[in-house]
């Protein structure tokens, strides 16, 4: 006897074939994502690398700027034995200007 189309066992090729495709799918998205996953761990672990970075460089320039500042507003010997002197700008432009005004005969 002969079995009417569309009536019967299916195929069992097909459906293994299927079964497999399926499988392979989601083995290469899990993959994907995985490493999609790393990928981004990765970027986040660069970002606080960097913002740390950042940081560092903030701080030694507030040090550098801090020190620059005490160096430019005290008086002290740079080299006593030689007479070199610091002091404040602000002084340093008081005895530039009276230097500058003696000159002139002010």
């Amino acid at each position: 006897m002969e079995q009417e189309s569309g009536k019967g066992k299916p195929d069992t090729g097909y459906r293994g074939m299927t079964v497999v495709l399926v499988v392979v799918l989601t083995l290469v998205l899990a993959t994907a994502l995985s490493l999609s996953g790393i990928a981004y761990l990765n970027h986040l672990s660069s970002l606080q690398l960097k913002e740390q970075l950042v940081e560092v460089k903030n701080q030694a320039l507030e040090e550098m700027v801090t020190a620059q500042e005490r160096a430019l507003s005290r008086r002290e010997w740079v080299d006593q034995e030689k007479g070199k002197a610091r002091i404040p700008i602000e002084d340093a432009m008081k005895v530039m200007a009276r230097g500058f005004a003696e000159k002139d005969g002010r």
